[in-house]
């Protein structure tokens, strides 16, 4: 997977488009979709990833409550879309804040 930043121009989106990966962007939404409503940024200890192989998507995620949190949270999940497992661990980790884990 890469990313690339460029000038909002119509010639230079046009060229970088033909390098678009639609399971790539399906596996970066879903990973976005988790970092926002965490309401995340470089502060917030988590990490997720989120790939296709063969026809099952993976992800591993990583939530702790501070950066020296003893007891973080750590899951792997797979299911067959991209958005199902990024909501299935919006459930993991919302049970894990509120203590239920």
């Amino acid at each position: 997977m890469m990313g690339i930043q460029c000038v909002d121009s119509e010639a230079v989106t046009n060229i970088v488009s033909q390098l678009h990966c639609p399971q790539d962007g399906q596996a970066v939404a879903a990973e976005r979709m988790l970092l926002n409503r965490l309401d995340g940024g470089c502060q917030l200890p988590f990490g997720v990833n989120i790939r296709r192989e063969g026809e099952t998507w993976q992800l591993e995620a990583f939530l702790a409550n501070s950066p020296t949190d003893p007891a973080p949270l750590r899951f792997d999940l797979k299911g067959n879309d991209a958005n199902e497992v990024a909501e299935l661990a919006w459930t993991r980790i919302q049970e894990f804040k509120s203590g239920k884990n």
